[in-house]
């Protein structure tokens, strides 16, 4: 990366730390494009030449922190395919709730229908990972190959996602968060599962009903 492309890189991540303080602090109302310049010590054009509008900086604020999760998880190796798809999602539902004061307006914001498609390479690249994961298990004899792992993951990452916005609404807490995220993973791989997967994925998802008992029936 030339010195150039580092300098455009470092302003960017000033004004994606700059929206995150200023939602953190006073939501969604808080974050203008002026006082936002201001808060990360870049002119106004700035802002709009790196990262865009306010509602590129809400995308690319809620992507920045889970591409930063999905290299993590590439990099660990030692996690068999099922594995790591339940890291991935066990590492979303911590991100998420470790700031609510900024995921819960920031999520709800993404997911608005007026924001068009500006959420799509969030889901993108969760359905990459997803996918690549799904692969691996057909490979290992973990899952079978009856369905598109394309498809599935697209799904999974789809029903996750629901996990999410019912937090973001706060229909459920932190611990019933995980348990709808986890339930939401587990059963669409119970789909294609192998003997042995199945009846570790029914275990996982009797545990997570127990927790999801006090969600109303109307979420």
């Amino acid at each position: 990366m030339s010195l150039r492309e580092a300098g455009k890189e470092q302003r960017r991540a000033q004004i994606l730390g700059a929206a995150a303080r200023l939602i953190e602090a006073e939501g969604l109302d808080g974050l203008t494009m002026r006082r936002l310049s201001d808060e990360a010590g870049v002119s106004y054009a700035t802002v709009y030449n790196l990262v865009g509008a306010k509602e590129d900086v809400l995308v690319a604020l809620l992507r920045s922190g889970l591409e930063a999760l999905g290299s993590e998880l590439g990099a660990v190796a030692t996690l068999g395919p099922l594995e790591r798809s339940d890291a991935l999602v066990t590492g979303i539902v911590d991100h998420f709730v470790a700031r609510p004061r900024l995921y819960r307006p920031l999520v709800r914001a993404v997911h608005d229908p007026a924001l068009g498609a500006r959420g799509l390479p969030i889901r993108r690249r969760t359905i990459e990972l997803h996918e690549a994961s799904i692969r691996e298990a057909i490979a290992a004899g973990l899952l079978t190959e009856e369905l598109d792992p394309h498809v599935l993951a697209r799904h999974v990452t789809l029903a996750v996602n629901g996990a999410i916005q019912r937090w973001a609404a706060e229909i459920t807490n932190a611990d019933q968060f995980r348990a709808d995220a986890d339930y939401s993973l587990h059963v669409s791989l119970l789909a294609v599962a192998s003997p042995e997967t199945r009846v570790r994925l029914l275990d996982d998802l009797r545990r997570c009903e127990l927790a999801l008992a006090g969600v109303t029936r109307a979420a």
